[in-house]
């Protein structure tokens, strides 16, 4: 698969603290999906949740809702990176103490569950503590994204690149493939 990036432009945010959404001029005219990823120079901001016909509303990856499967770089580490309702704090959930994790290890999607494309940067281990006798160890992630200040950001589209006819299904794409 490829990808294929297309501009956008914040264009408003939720007056809620408590709920990170941004509003962006491209929606349903433009292709734009829920659950696509929406990245800005430097990593995932998150995902389109509403779409109308010239906008839509995409939940930041720092919003408590939001989890995005992760995979530490240079290792087979994977966890769930969950908003913590700060813009610049994702945790790591059921984080285990053997595992290889350590401080300014990069985070990128995994690519699990399908949402997300795989390798896009989520952000860098800020801290880690382990309270003994708990069972996991509490991981703190500066997001990559700078998540309250990028105001132009990118949607990803993923297009096969299987040629016709290899696999059933792979014409079953979006509706706006003619382009």
């Amino acid at each position: 698969a490829k990808l294929r990036l297309l501009m956008t432009e914040l264009i408003g945010v939720t007056p809620d603290p408590m709920r990170h959404q941004i509003r962006i001029n491209r929606g349903r005219r433009d292709g734009v999906f829920v659950g696509q990823s929406v990245i800005d120079a430097r990593g995932l901001m998150g995902q389109v949740v509403e779409i109308r016909e010239d906008t839509a509303e995409v939940l930041l990856i720092s919003d408590e809702r939001h989890a995005v499967p992760v995979t530490v770089v240079g290792t087979d580490v994977r966890a769930i990176a969950e908003g913590t309702g700060d813009y610049r704090r994702l945790r790591l959930r059921h984080v285990q103490p053997t595992l290889d994790v350590a401080t300014n290890d990069l985070l990128v999607t995994s690519g699990l569950g399908g949402r997300f494309p795989p390798g896009h940067a989520v952000g860098r281990v800020a801290g880690i503590t382990h309270e003994r006798g708990q069972a996991f160890m509490e991981v703190s992630v500066e997001p990559a994204a700078r998540l309250d200040r990028s105001r132009h950001l990118l949607l990803v589209f993923v297009e096969s690149t299987a040629e016709a006819g290899e696999s059933p299904g792979d014409d079953l794409v979006g509706p706006d493939e003619s382009e």
